[in-house]
């Protein structure tokens, strides 16, 4: 329910991780979902601060477009989030390339802008 969050889906890997993908309409609205209560609790919960930096301060273009994946992979015997054992934790933050396809349908929300993206829709 963050404001200018465009939509999240939750996927699972091969390789047993599981990710959590949210898109973002640009930096303000990342950071948004950053400062959230809700965020600041995960990241209490893995022993992590919020305040000990500010998050995309090397982004010069705030109004760049911002993917968000999150992986986990559950159980061994690494940190605790909350109540749940986690031996890998990972996110990683990802804007738009120039270009793709799809046919269809696409995995991020059609309101996430990418340049040059080209649909082939029937």
């Amino acid at each position: 329910n963050t404001e200018g969050c465009l939509g999240v889906d939750n996927a699972q890997y091969g390789s047993g991780k599981i990710g959590i993908i949210a898109w973002f309409e640009n930096v303000d609205a990342a950071e948004r979902w950053y400062y959230s209560e809700t965020h600041k609790r995960f990241m209490n919960m893995a022993g992590a601060n919020p305040e000990d930096r500010k998050p995309m301060q090397h982004i010069k273009d705030r109004s760049t477009p911002v993917m968000v994946m999150a992986s986990i992979t559950m159980g061994g015997d690494g940190p605790k989030l909350g109540f749940m054992p986690i031996s890998q934790i990972s996110i990683e933050m990802y804007a738009p390339l120039p270009g793709g396809a799809a046919v269809n349908g696409r995995l991020s929300p059609d309101e996430f802008p990418i340049e040059h993206f080209r649909r082939l829709d029937g």
